[in-house]
C-alpha cells in the first residue's frame, strides 16, 4: 500500500519519514503544500487513491481548521466528480456544527475528533467496566479485522457450520464474526 502525505514543510516530511521508517507494508510518500491548493490536489491524481482522508491540523483554531477541511473537500469532491470517481473520503472536523455544513449534498463521512472523544469519554464515566474494552480496540495493539480463508480453520470440502467456524477461531484465540459462502463469492 501507498500513502500519500501533503504536509507544510520539509521538517514534517523527516519527522513522517523518521515515524513510518520500519513500516513493511507501506509506502509513505510526502509532498510539500497547502493541502487546500488546487493545482497540488490536481497534481497529487486524488480519482486514483481508493481513500482520502482530510485531517484537521491541530496548530490552527478550531474554526480555521475546519474551514481549511471543508475547502479541500469541495476541492477533491470536484475532482472527484469531474474524473468519474468515488474513493471513500473521510473528513476530521473540529466543530460539531460544520459537520452539516459540510455534508450539504454528499454523504460523505465524518469524524469530529472532539466530538467523538468527549463521547468516549461520557460512556467510561457512566460505566467503567467499559474503559478495557475502549482500550483494547483503540489503542494501538488493539484489535485488528482480517479476512482468511476459512481452510485456516476447518478442512476444506467438510459440512462445516458457523459455530464449527467460532470454535476453530476460538482455539487460535481470535474471534469469527462472519464467513462468507463460495455462493456469496459468485454474487459479489
Amino acid at each position: 500500500s501507498t500513502a500519500t502525505l501533503v504536509v507544510p514543510d520539509e521538517q514534517t516530511t523527516e519527522a513522517v519519514q523518521a515515524a513510518t521508517e520500519g513500516l513493511k507494508h507501506l509506502v509513505v510518500e510526502c509532498k510539500i503544500g497547502d493541502v487546500a491548493d488546487w493545482e497540488l490536489l490536481e497534481t497529487l491524481q486524488v480519482a486514483s487513491y481508493d481513500h482520502v482522508l482530510l485531517l484537521r491540523h491541530d496548530g490552527l483554531a478550531a474554526d480555521q481548521s475546519d474551514a481549511k477541511v471543508m475547502v479541500t473537500l469541495i476541492h477533491v469532491r470536484s475532482i472527484l466528480e469531474e474524473a468519474g470517481a468515488s474513493p471513500g473520503v473521510v473528513s476530521e472536523l473540529g466543530l460539531e456544527q460544520n459537520r452539516t455544513i459540510a455534508q450539504a449534498g454528499r454523504a460523505d463521512d465524518f469524524v469530529v475528533g472532539n466530538h467523538l472523544v468527549s463521547l468516549l469519554y461520557s460512556q467510561v464515566a457512566q460505566n467503567p467496566t467499559v474503559h478495557k474494552i475502549f482500550h483494547t480496540l483503540l489503542s494501538e495493539g488493539g484489535c485488528e479485522l482480517y479476512l482468511k480463508p476459512i481452510v485456516d480453520y476447518v478442512q476444506p470440502g467438510q459440512a462445516m457450520d458457523f459455530y464449527t467456524a467460532l470454535e476453530a477461531a476460538s482455539r487460535k484465540g481470535e474471534v469469527a464474526i462472519g464467513c462468507r459462502t463460495i455462493a456469496d463469492k459468485a454474487n459479489a
